[in-house]
């Protein structure tokens, strides 16, 4: 096994978080033994893989007060529907305005249309392929 740092890494790596936090890279999966264990002993399994350290950004607490630098009103400003609690607009509302999927024309033949089915049995095709062999 290989250990190589984020920065000189350039394939597709996998990192293996252990009890003792050292992480290890596994960067070849094919040249990989077929049981992949980490330095402390720890087995290439779906509970202990994890991203590369420092690739994942932690989110802005909004709403933490306003020394927080998302407090007061979060970056919803001051007024209006969505910067109240509760759910938004529905999807496709346009304030009042007739909506874009009711303006647009309707198809010819595609509301309204009855389709035709022809429901066939299966084993009368197969008695009828029987038939068939037995003719020829």
């Amino acid at each position: 096994m290989t250990r190589l740092k984020p920065k000189t890494c350039n394939f597709t790596c996998l990192t293996l978080h252990s009890k003792n936090k050292r992480p290890s890279v596994v960067v070849n999966q094919a040249a990989a033994p077929s049981v992949v264990t980490t330095s402390s002993g720890a087995r290439l399994r779906l509970d202990n893989l994890g991203p590369q350290p420092g690739s994942r950004k932690k989110g802005k607490r909004k709403g933490r007060g306003i020394s927080a630098g998302q407090g007061n009103s979060c970056g919803f400003g001051m007024r209006g529907q969505k910067s109240r609690s509760g759910p938004g607009v529905r999807k496709g509302f346009e304030g009042g305005q007739m909506p874009l999927y009711r303006r647009i024309p309707k198809l010819r033949g595609i509301a309204g249309g009855t389709l035709f089915f022809i429901y066939i049995l299966l084993f009368k095709l197969i008695v009828c392929e029987i038939l068939e062999n037995l003719v020829n």
